[in-house]
């Protein structure tokens, strides 16, 4: 195998550009375990060790791109070492580029493991897109299929074809406008659940059919950008998600502002804004498994960012993240704090 990879690297070699991110911070978590306010087991804080490398190679040759994305990282707590965790992610992408047509295939991974088990999940993904390039389109078409493993319970975990497609157009120098809208039909290796009782009543209960879980999920995204000496970028996500199974049935409008420019004495500041307004069919907690997952996904969250180079390819960051939800039977909310400093290699 790395005979074979010393070979292709050598084919490639002529071009060959290799970036590297590595950062270090100590954090401070409000949140642990990401529990809801009114959780059994309580809420705990800690502090925290971060280690992140995010390694990017591009190997060209000819009409041939090769592009490897390899994320790696982890947290170790002081205390609460039951929340340890480590994430690799590996994204290789293959694209042959025409003058207005390039075709694409890729495979995504991501592995997730911490001590406690309960997020420890895997994604894997092999997908294939087709690039079209007209005037000042931008057109992007993909189709996949997602295997989701979810060790903590396999009621989670699913078998999904997926498809979506991209328009993208520039303006002007400044400005670019993006439609997105992706396709998700989730099998999953668990039954439905269907509804039993009053939904008015304490007696509410589910019980479990014969029939596999399946969701069709509709993502759309329209995103506007600015880019200049400030960036600025504005997005409206609705997302649809119609499921066989009792409670798992929602619709999510998503808010999202990025902006980024420098300020004084050099420093640069970041802000992210998302806010999420969430309809449920049946008025019924949706698996909080899943909504613990990631920070950003299904999360209200505004998180601050200061940097500034203190030596050459070496910056200093102070960031500030709150990520916030309050769930469909609004007696049950997250709520969590991070602060962080820390430092970070550009090479």
């Amino acid at each position: 195998m790395n005979t074979l990879l010393l070979i292709y690297l050598s084919v490639f070699s002529t071009n060959l550009s290799i970036s590297e991110r590595l950062s270090l911070s100590y954090e401070y978590d409000s949140n642990v375990y990401r529990s809801t306010l009114n959780s059994e087991e309580g809420i705990y804080s800690d502090f925290d060790l971060k280690l992140q490398s995010d390694l990017n190679l591009k190997l060209l040759a000819d009409k041939n791109l090769l592009r490897i994305n390899l994320l790696n990282g982890g947290k170790l707590f002081i205390n609460e070492s039951d929340a340890n965790a480590i994430v690799n992610q590996l994204e290789l992408v293959y694209n042959y580029r025409l003058k207005h047509l390039s075709p694409e295939s890729g495979i995504v991974f991501k592995d997730t493991t911490t001590v406690n088990t309960i997020q420890d999940y895997i994604t894997f993904m092999p997908y294939t897109a087709a690039i079209i390039s007209i005037d000042k389109f931008l057109f992007r078409v993909m189709g996949g299929l997602e295997k989701f493993v979810f060790d903590y319970s396999s009621r989670y975990s699913y078998l999904a074809p997926v498809a979506g497609i991209l328009i993208s157009t520039r303006l002007d120098e400044s400005v670019v406008l993006q439609l997105n809208y992706a396709y998700k039909y989730s099998i999953y290796d668990s039954y439905a659940y269907k509804k039993v009782g009053n939904l008015d009543s304490d007696s509410l209960l589910l019980t479990v059919t014969t029939n596999k879980r399946r969701d069709n999920n509709h993502n759309i995204s329209v995103r506007f950008n600015y880019e200049s000496d400030i960036l600025i970028s504005l997005a409206y996500n609705p997302e649809i998600n119609l499921s066989n199974s009792a409670g798992e049935s929602v619709i999510r409008q998503r808010f999202q502002l990025t902006l980024a420019t420098q300020i004084i004495y050099e420093i640069y500041f970041n802000l992210l804004l998302s806010v999420m307004i969430s309809s449920f069919k049946d008025g019924i907690l949706v698996s909080d498994e899943i909504l613990l997952l990631n920070d950003n996904e299904n999360r209200n969250y505004i998180i601050l960012k200061l940097s500034r180079e203190i030596f050459k390819k070496t910056f200093l960051e102070l960031r500030y993240s709150y990520y916030y939800s309050e769930f469909s039977n609004y007696t049950t909310r997250f709520d969590r704090h991070v602060i962080s400093s820390g430092v970070c290699l550009k090479f």
